[in-house]
């Protein structure tokens, strides 16, 4: 397999990362780890560094002992990246020269590589500058973030997070893996892909990837409302759904998941009277936002949030900077959440 640190890389580097590479695929074997090697190396390569791959992974493939200790275990993160995007054929490697795991991500011209770089899954020629992008990947908090708890270093960590200035200096999220899954490079492409759908009586626009995921959230909610009277009324007050819209995030350089479609908001009836966005309240000059109760805040149905996440999606009322009429596609952050909770 060729990962080229330069993308006009020589045959001799090219040969040279055949045989630093041990490849390690999420749940395939170690033939179909060749395989995989084939294909780049047919896809990337001469013939000769294909037959070259080929001895080198049929020999590995004898000598498991041995790659297992050249090749680490697969962390959660990873592992949960792959399997939840599984209609897309994700696959994984480790990289032993920059000792890092690459997830591989098929596009309509090949392939996309990604490190993972802490969770920032960045390309090869940005791992350097790692420290200037921010983790896409990170734990999916269980818990609502109760303010009645909070050190003062907690307070002051929030303030800190919820400072204009130091929002617009913070490190941008890398937007490549995403749009490698989304194909959402630019405004023009992801429309191609917008739906505008009914939900819960409201229409919305969101990627077409998140339709049936929507569908089922939905259908969920319905069945839970025939016996929930805090659901049916969260239901009946629904006011308003705001789904796709190409933008940054606010006072950031970042791409809100509005952008890509994946993110959804919903706010019910006399929502300006409410205490919903830790941002509308700062603006109003509440310079404590994030000491709000969380009783004086509006916040869904615990059964809807749940409902959500059952399906991939993940509420902005567990950020420490809250957002609670957020919701968002994020299967990996669920499914890592998941992974965790059983190790622990």
């Amino acid at each position: 397999m060729c990962f080229r640190r330069n993308r006009a890389c020589g045959a001799r580097d090219k040969n040279r990362r055949i045989f630093l590479l041990t490849l390690r695929i999420l749940d395939f074997d170690y033939i179909s780890s060749i395989l995989f090697v084939m294909f780049f190396s047919i896809k990337k390569c001469t013939v000769l560094h294909t037959s070259i791959a080929c001895i080198f992974f049929a020999a590995a493939s004898l000598l498991p002992a041995q790659i297992q200790e050249i090749t680490p275990p697969v962390p959660p993160a990873v592992r949960a990246v792959v399997n939840a995007y599984k209609n897309e054929q994700l696959q994984a490697g480790y990289d032993i020269e920059r000792r890092d795991w690459v997830i591989r991500v098929p596009t309509a011209d090949g392939a996309a590589l990604f490190y993972w770089a802490g969770g920032r899954l960045l390309p090869e020629e940005l791992l350097d500058e790692a420290d200037s992008y921010r983790t896409l990947v990170y734990p999916y908090p269980t818990e609502i973030p109760d303010p009645a708890n909070f050190t003062q270093e907690d307070i002051a960590r929030y303030s800190r997070s919820g400072d204009t200035e130091n929002r617009r200096n913070a490190p941008l999220q890398y937007p490549g893996f995403l749009d490698a899954i989304y194909d959402s490079a630019t405004q023009a492409s992801i429309e191609e892909h917008i739906q505008t759908v009914l939900f819960l009586g409201k229409y919305v626009t969101v990627h077409e990837k998140i339709v049936e995921p929507l569908e089922r959230v939905e259908e969920k909610i319905a069945q839970r409302a025939r016996t929930d009277a805090e659901t049916a009324e969260f239901v009946e007050t629904l006011s308003r759904t705001d789904g796709y819209l190409w933008r940054e995030i606010r006072d950031t350089g970042s791409r809100s998941f509005h952008s890509y479609a994946l993110a959804i908001d919903v706010l019910p009836e006399g929502w300006g009277r409410e205490i919903v966005y830790w941002n509308w309240e700062k603006n109003k000059g509440n310079d404590e936002w994030m000491l709000i109760p969380l009783e004086d805040r509006w916040i869904p149905p615990l059964a809807v949030i749940s409902i959500f996440e059952s399906e991939g999606f993940i509420w902005g009322g567990k950020w420490g900077i809250w957002d609670n009429m957020h919701f968002e596609y994020r299967p990996e952050l669920i499914l890592l959440q998941q992974y965790s909770g059983q190790q622990s």
